[in-house]
């Protein structure tokens, strides 16, 4: 489909969104839909739909993952950042997040041993890799990652990590 086609369903989906909206009863649920139709529309980059190559790689776990770039900086109804992307990774062995707070950053990445709270650790570090940064480039950034299924021994769990 071409570009215009692509972007006159958009304005239908849009739409039929907006009227099932008014049968939302609850304010919280509400809410909640907009906010997420608000992170939807923010995704500036995304490989759902590509198959991931006839090979996934050893770094992705040769399992297909997903991945999505949200523009966080727009998003109105969230509190206050200082980000521009969130970049969210996601496969069966592994989950990531990469924050950063301009175009052009700098940050490193992290094993986190948090599977529950992952991201408010990277947060905290890509705030402070953003102060640290503030003379040498114009914005930090983090990255971070748990690894889903754990082996037992600290060498398996090394590997797995790599």
């Amino acid at each position: 489909a071409s570009l215009e086609e692509r972007l006159a369903a958009l304005v239908v989906m849009r739409n039929t969104f907006h009227g099932l909206l008014r049968s939302v009863t609850l304010l919280d649920d509400d809410r909640a839909l907009r906010r997420l139709e608000e992170t939807i529309s923010r995704t500036v980059r995304t490989n759902y739909y590509r198959a991931g190559g006839r090979t996934p790689t050893i770094r992705s776990g040769g399992v297909p993952y997903t991945s999505y770039k949200v523009l966080v900086g727009d998003i109105q109804h969230s509190r206050p950042t200082d980000l521009l992307f969130e970049v969210w990774v996601h496969s069966a062995r592994m989950e990531g997040v990469h924050l950063r707070g301009s175009f052009v950053a700098r940050g490193g990445i992290r094993w986190s041993d948090r599977p529950d709270d992952f991201r408010t650790e990277i947060l905290g570090l890509a705030n402070t890799q953003m102060i640290k940064n503030a003379v040498i480039v114009p914005g930090g950034s983090k990255g971070g990652f748990v690894a889903r299924s754990t082996p037992g021994d600290t060498e398996e769990r090394w590997e797995e990590g790599r």
